[in-house]
């Protein structure tokens, strides 16, 4: 009962999934886009629409790996590439800093590539769906990274054992 009633003081905005959407567009990733009116209601609806097809996420940040989740996947990543006989890690802490690297610099470029083409991108994309997009951007980032080993040589060689 304790929660109810601090629940019912609270204006309504607040209760209803209308906070989650406020943060959004000022966020920048929604905009108003219209209202609804039914008849014999009192109230307009609100409708919002996305303002892009796609929002590319560049944000791996060196933050980010030091989260608790992020040393689980090191830890997991590594322990997978220590099965490939190529591949003999040197530390966890060196392959986090290999990842990290790769993804600061493959994240950069391909937002730069999205960003030029921005003009480009609606037609191109208007019939795709979020996954083959998602598909797409990986397989980007996989040829700006082979088209530029410089990005990761130095990290590489410091990481993986000969």
């Amino acid at each position: 009962m304790k929660d109810y009633n601090l629940q019912v003081n609270k204006p309504k905005k607040e209760m209803t999934i209308y906070r989650y959407v406020k943060l959004l567009e000022q966020g920048g990733l929604v905009v108003q886009a219209g209202r609804r009116v039914e008849m014999e209601r009192t109230a307009t609806e609100i409708l919002y629409s996305r303002t892009g097809k796609i929002f590319y996420n560049v944000d791996l940040s060196k933050e980010y790996w030091e989260t608790e989740s992020s040393k689980r996947i090191i830890e997991m990543m590594s322990e997978v590439l220590n099965l490939y006989p190529k591949f003999k890690i040197s530390s966890d802490d060196c392959l986090r800093d290999l990842i990290t690297e790769i993804y600061s610099k493959i994240n950069l470029e391909v937002a730069e590539v999205l960003k030029e083409s921005s003009e480009k991108l609606p037609d191109l994309f208007a019939d795709k769906t979020y996954g083959e997009i998602s598909k797409m951007t990986h397989i980007l980032q996989l040829f700006i990274l082979l088209s530029n080993p410089e990005i990761y040589e130095a990290e590489w060689k410091k990481c993986f054992l000969e």
